[in-house]
């Protein structure tokens, strides 16, 4: 449906478009293409990361969605895992808008990565240690 929207637009205009797109959205660059549109992408985080020198830890819960949408196999104990993680990673997320600083000129990215990264090493009952600590 985005897909179709957005091509509505884009029949309209001349020249090129900027969509901005989460993650997520994975799927909308191809579906845009089978409308017959040329389509580039750009991965903002990825390339903040590679600037700042840091590696990129994807948000679990997001990852899991990736792989139903694209209908790959996944078994039973990673689907569990993948998904406990993204519990916690969602419990954990600050809420709060955080404004850019010199010093911290990408503060949701660094955060995110921070808490990515620390589920990414939690076991299925850590996730659920942490989540009962985390709403206890």
């Amino acid at each position: 449906m985005r897909a179709e929207e957005i091509a509505k637009v884009l029949e309209v205009e001349s020249g090129g478009v900027l969509i901005e797109a989460g993650q997520i959205h994975l799927l909308l660059p191809c579906y845009l293409e089978e409308l017959g549109f040329e389509v580039s992408t750009l991965n903002l985080p990825e390339m903040i990361a590679k600037r700042l020198g840091i590696e990129l830890y994807p948000n679990p819960g997001n990852e899991l969605t990736k792989k139903f949408m694209l209908d790959e196999d996944v078994d039973e104990e990673t689907a569990k895992i993948m998904a406990a993680r993204g519990i916690i990673y969602i419990s954990l997320i600050p809420k709060d808008e955080m404004l850019p600083t010199n010093e911290k000129p990408y503060p949701h990215l660094i955060e995110e990565n921070r808490i990515a990264k620390a589920v990414s090493k939690l076991s299925y009952e850590g996730c659920k240690r942490l989540f009962y600590k985390i709403w206890s």
